[in-house]
């Protein structure tokens, strides 16, 4: 009994320090379409989970790589609350029949162009593997 707390803990502390860095994934497209329909659904909390912050992390913070992981998630969760206020801004430009048309990709970086929206494009970024939105157009 005791190992199996044991292992329910340390599933719950893995999914919570993948909350705090993100949810960028592994298919612009799909990080495109998930980012949308947050907007959609005027989730501007869960949107700012498919923005990428380490880029912005690393250019603030020289030593980035030797900050402790815990202080650097504590970092990309600011950021993130910082994101979903400005989101708010932008969730007008994304109506409930806005979506995504298609997706361009050239290396490590995507255009995904919006159909019936305010907001044209959404710029995703590739950083270690997994797909972000680092720009709405």
């Amino acid at each position: 009994m005791r190992s199996l707390r044991c292992a329910g803990l340390i599933v719950a502390i893995t999914w919570g320090v993948i909350g705090l860095v993100g949810c960028g994934g592994g298919n612009p497209k799909k990080v495109a379409n998930a980012f949308v329909a947050a907007m959609r659904d005027s989730n501007s909390t869960k949107a700012a989970q498919y923005w990428e912050y380490i880029t912005y992390a690393r250019e603030q913070n020289p030593d980035w790589d030797d900050i402790a992981k815990g202080q650097r998630n504590l970092i990309i969760k600011e950021l993130q609350k910082k994101r979903a206020q400005e989101l708010e801004y932008w969730q007008r430009y994304f109506p409930i029949g806005c979506k995504v048309s298609e997706v361009m990709v050239q290396g490590d970086k995507a255009i995904a162009g919006l159909t019936d929206a305010r907001a044209n494009e959404i710029h995703l970024i590739k950083v270690d593997n997994r797909w972000y939105v680092n720009e709405v157009k």
